[in-house]
């Protein structure tokens, strides 16, 4: 977690503290205020600088939708950056039924790809179709042996079946 305050010199948190909670839905805030939620605190009660990008490690292993940052005892705080890896909500999946399992917009990822040339492989599961070539993932020119590749990581375990390449504006 990044908790930036750029641009306060004076009027910046004293120390602030982040704390977490899972809970299935849309929760409204009075559903996140209630005394019966356990939040986790990801950052202890901690000082921050002013005009500063202030990092914080966290090591926890588990799925959080909902994050709770306190000031102590107030101040600005310019941007706020949170760092971790897509764990869509199972029961969201299954609601969903077939879905594009690659996708950015549901939590698909690009882990590796052999050529990044021209572009970046994770055009390749941008939302929409591709409105003109350099959109897509475009490879150098190669002679040798081998053939270009990309690793894909998909928004959970799945049965997959079908999949679909679109070659539209791709010439030759």
């Amino acid at each position: 977690i990044v908790l930036d305050t750029a641009h306060f010199r004076g009027n910046y948190p004293q120390a602030i503290s982040v704390e977490a909670v899972s809970l299935p839905g849309s929760p409204s805030p009075e559903d996140l205020l209630a005394p019966d939620v356990k939040w986790t605190v990801l950052v202890p009660r901690t000082a921050v600088g002013g005009h500063a990008a202030n990092g914080f490690a966290v090591d926890a292993e588990q799925r959080f939708t909902h994050l709770r940052i306190n000031q102590h005892p107030d101040g600005g705080i310019a941007r706020l950056r949170v760092y971790g890896e897509v764990a869509p909500d199972p029961a969201w999946l299954d609601a969903l039924g077939t879905f594009d399992l690659a996708a950015l917009e549901n939590g698909g990822q690009v882990e590796d790809a052999s050529d990044r040339f021209y572009s970046p492989a994770t055009n390749t599961i941008q939302p929409g179709r591709s409105r003109k070539m350099d959109d897509g993932w475009e490879t150098r020119r190669r002679r040798d042996k081998g053939n270009d590749w990309i690793r894909y990581r998909l928004a959970a375990q799945s049965e997959i079946r079908a999949v679909e390449i679109d070659t539209a504006y791709l010439k030759g």
